[in-house]
């Protein structure tokens, strides 16, 4: 496995760095260990990679990819797509589930969240704290 440290290098060299693998690389497994909540992390990658970001990442985290995966270690099903304009009709639609309501319940639902918990590693508990 490839490691890229966000701390020590920088986000540019990252992405260029993914950009020149081809399409024959041995080079099949990526860690990005300290995103620090970086924007635009392996974005557009056409190579079949796999990139696993540890930690906090920002917008567009592993978008627009053709043939990359994106470190989603748990599988998690999204749900099925409603479509419908939530601010407008979500009270036409009962099985929609819904988001916490105040801070309370969504701490407790971020509590339930193993795998988050997991990704957020001790940032998570120090920001729960403060």
């Amino acid at each position: 496995m490839q490691s890229f440290d966000l701390a020590e290098r920088s986000l540019r060299e990252l992405n260029k760095t993914l950009h020149s693998l081809g399409k024959d690389t041995n080079q099949t497994s990526w860690e990005i260990v300290n995103p620090r909540g970086h924007h635009a992390i392996a974005v557009g990658l056409d190579t079949p990679i796999d990139v696993t970001a540890k930690g906090s990442t920002g917008y567009y985290c592993a978008g627009m990819n053709k043939l990359a995966t994106d470190g989603v270690r748990t599988n998690a099903d999204p749900g099925r797509r409603y479509d419908i304009d939530m601010y407008k009709d979500d009270l036409t639609v009962t099985d929609v589930p819904k988001l916490p309501l105040n801070l309370l319940d969504a701490l407790r639902e971020f509590d339930k969240d193993a795998a988050l918990k997991e990704v957020l590693g001790n940032s998570a508990e120090a920001w729960l704290q403060s």
